[in-house]
């Protein structure tokens, strides 16, 4: 019987660490697993944000659709693993206009889940979620949507905001050691913050965002 292991995230819980990793080890697992990250299913990806984020009557159908057809582009796994990794899978991350919480991941999930077990009916298809403790996951979070959109509210009134249920510490299993990517900065964004409520231009403030890190160097 083939394993589908569907990790979906969530959003900054060490996701890119762990991709950066599994495609790294992408050599030495081929003969048991197959690995899909997120390059490799794009258009699933963007009907998932579309869903959590435009509630229209073509979104839902137009994932089922989508779903289908990346399940049905799955060549047989031969005995072989199926590990698939990307956190947009839940959808847009809470924070960004209209979305305070995860609610829309279970219906997006299942939307995989069924596609993917009419194609491997054999299947055992289990679904991981990576968690955080909430304060540093709020940092964090608020951190990304400040540099990445054009976030203006400040780290407290956005950890006032969300409401995020604590989750228990887990087990580790063993693995080998891991090369931190896309991590934080520790220091408050407070000139990422000045840039989104000054410059009201959404290519004009991603331009003073990537001019950013060379003025900081230059003045070291």
């Amino acid at each position: 019987m083939s394993r589908i292991v569907i990790h979906a995230g969530l959003h900054k819980t060490g996701t890119s660490t762990l991709q950066a990793w599994l495609g790294a080890a992408r050599g030495p697992l081929r003969p048991h697993a197959k690995i899909v990250l997120a390059r490799g299913m794009q258009a699933l990806l963007h009907a998932c944000r579309a869903c959590s984020t435009l509630p229209e009557p073509k979104s839902p159908a137009k994932l089922a659709a989508r779903a289908e057809a990346f399940a049905r582009g799955i060549a047989g796994l031969k005995g072989r693993a199926l590990i698939l990794s990307a956190e947009a899978r839940p959808g847009r991350p809470p924070g960004r206009p209209g979305i305070d919480s995860c609610a829309a991941a279970p219906a997006l999930l299942a939307e995989l889940t069924a596609a993917l077990a009419r194609r491997f009916p054999r299947a055992a298809i289990p679904v991981a979620l990576t968690t955080r403790a909430p304060g540093p996951w709020l940092r964090s979070a608020h951190r990304e949507h400040v540099r990445s959109a054009g976030m203006t509210e400040d780290a407290a009134g956005f950890a006032a905001r969300l409401r995020l249920a604590g989750a228990p510490d887990t087990a580790r299993a063993a693995l080998p050691p891991l090369r931190h990517r896309n991590a934080a900065r520790p220091a408050a964004p407070d000139d990422l913050l000045h840039i989104n409520r000054t410059i009201s231009d959404r290519a004009a403030r991603r331009d003073a965002k990537t001019a950013r890190p060379r003025q900081a160097a230059g003045t070291r």
